[in-house]
């Protein structure tokens, strides 16, 4: 005997049911909640990198700079202002031309000037950093000449700092610099008087 399907059953078989659409709902839910989640951690995680990476960016920066100025100076003088580790470069005892570093709470401040007229500022935003200017030598003259160093010193909170060295809780980054003429620059300055 062969059976027919009146249209009424056939049409109940195509459709879907309740049960199925609740499943579908839920393995979205599932899988949105997943992806969800994963995106918030990966944004938290991007942060975090950033907020470890930048400071270091402008203590990359800082050096360079300072490298770059001490190298052309021939006199440093530090100093306080304000309580603030202040540190002045001159080309010589006459020169009205100086830059300056001033280390303040979460920053340190390069401002380059020719007498009263201000050619240059940039800030390096170290924050939660204590930075210190410091004369190499034992006995700490107030002035240094070429030839002799002084120590940028630079101290920050670091819990879990692997790369630097551990200090209990802080960690100190020290770049030394020497006054006077850098022996990069003056083989690159014959290099290319040279014929």
């Amino acid at each position: 005997m062969i059976r027919t399907q009146s249209p009424q059953s056939a049409h109940k078989r195509r459709g879907v049911s309740l049960v199925h659409l609740l499943i579908v709902i839920t393995c979205t839910g599932i899988i949105t909640t997943a992806a969800i989640t994963t995106i918030i951690s990966m944004i938290r995680s991007h942060g975090r990198v950033a907020g470890n990476w930048l400071p270091q960016y402008q203590l990359l920066r800082l050096t360079e700079a300072l490298r770059q100025d001490t190298h052309a100076a021939r006199i440093a003088d530090i100093t306080t202002q304000d309580n603030a580790p202040l540190l002045t470069l001159k080309t010589s005892s006459s020169s009205t031309r100086r830059v300056t570093y001033l280390a303040s709470h979460n920053e340190v401040i390069r401002t380059e000037t020719d007498g009263d007229k201000s050619l240059n500022s940039e800030a390096y935003r170290l924050p939660d950093w204590t930075v210190r200017f410091e004369p190499v030598s034992t006995v700490k003259p107030s002035s240094i000449t070429v030839g002799q160093s002084l120590t940028l010193t630079c101290e920050h909170f670091a819990p879990n700092s692997s790369t630097a060295k551990d200090i209990g809780n802080r960690v100190r980054d020290r770049v030394i610099v020497t006054l006077g003429l850098d022996h990069r620059h003056a083989n690159a300055a014959t290099t290319e008087a040279t014929p």
